[in-house]
């Protein structure tokens, strides 16, 4: 029979569809968040500017007092800040600021909330016209036709989707450029992170746990059809459909395919 995924035995089709659609409403809610918090923070700490540490002489401690220099170039950053200000320094006439909007605003906020909201899409269509796990596929539908044959349309834009999402690529890039920022402490710059990565971060574990669930289990209706279809047929019973790939265990697939491929082949030509 066609393995039926962990998800859908212990929660059944409702049941992956109201975790998945509360995975995705806890997604947006910290996505939604974590833009608006201050993902790095820039700070100037006076002390190692002045000699011996430092270039500045002593007596320029003064000047740096009156002028305020660690307040003026205090600055928290946010995701939506930094891609308002990538637009403006674009409309300007700035191209690389351009592509950097285009890459913080479409790739990682956008296909990335597209993603998780084509999962969730996915979890619907699953409930309403997926195959519920067991022996009998087809004992809980009045009218069998209902069983969905095809994979899910939904699931392949969203592997599509998931490889253009760069929300991960995102947090990792924030992090590692505080990382080497780092080296500037001796002389006073200082670069950090702040909590808003922690939410962003968590937000693309759940976007990963998503992505998960519904891989395991989006096409199963088409894997159970598939396996049904061939059941039906002596002859077919243990092939393997080179469209949708083995719906048995693979070793199955391959003995099937290797030790009766000749024979068929023998009938087909007889």
């Amino acid at each position: 029979a066609a393995v039926t995924p962990l998800a859908l035995r212990l929660l059944g089709r409702r049941g992956v569809a109201a975790v998945a659609t509360a995975l995705g409403v806890g997604f947006a809610a910290l996505l939604c968040d974590g833009v608006q918090r201050p993902v790095m923070a820039f700070r100037i700490n006076e002390r190692p500017l002045y000699k011996p540490v430092g270039p500045l002489p002593t007596s320029a401690k003064t000047a740096v007092d009156m002028l305020d220099i660690p307040n003026m170039l205090k600055a928290d950053v946010n995701l939506l800040d930094c891609i308002g200000a990538l637009g403006e320094w674009a409309v300007g006439g700035e191209a690389t600021s351009g592509l950097g909007c285009i890459m913080w605003s479409v790739f990682v906020i956008a296909l990335t909330a597209t993603d998780v909201l084509l999962l969730v899409l996915s979890s619907w269509r699953l409930m309403s016209f997926g195959a519920e796990p067991g022996t009998q596929l087809l004992s809980s539908y009045k009218d069998p036709s209902l069983l969905v044959a095809r994979p899910c349309p939904l699931m392949a834009v969203a592997r599509l989707v998931k490889k253009l999402a760069m929300l991960d690529v995102a947090v990792v890039g924030i992090v590692l450029v505080t990382y080497c920022m780092s080296i500037y402490k001796k002389i006073g710059v200082m670069v950090s992170t702040r909590n808003g990565v922690a939410v962003l971060f968590a937000a693309e574990v759940i976007h990963c746990l998503l992505y998960w669930l519904m891989s395991s289990v989006a096409d199963y209706p088409a894997q159970a059809a598939s396996y049904l279809a061939m059941a039906s047929g002596d002859d077919t019973a243990n092939e393997c459909d080179p469209r949708r790939g083995c719906t048995t265990s693979s070793l199955n697939c391959f003995i099937g395919s290797k030790l009766f491929g000749r024979k068929q082949t023998q009938k087909r030509g007889v």
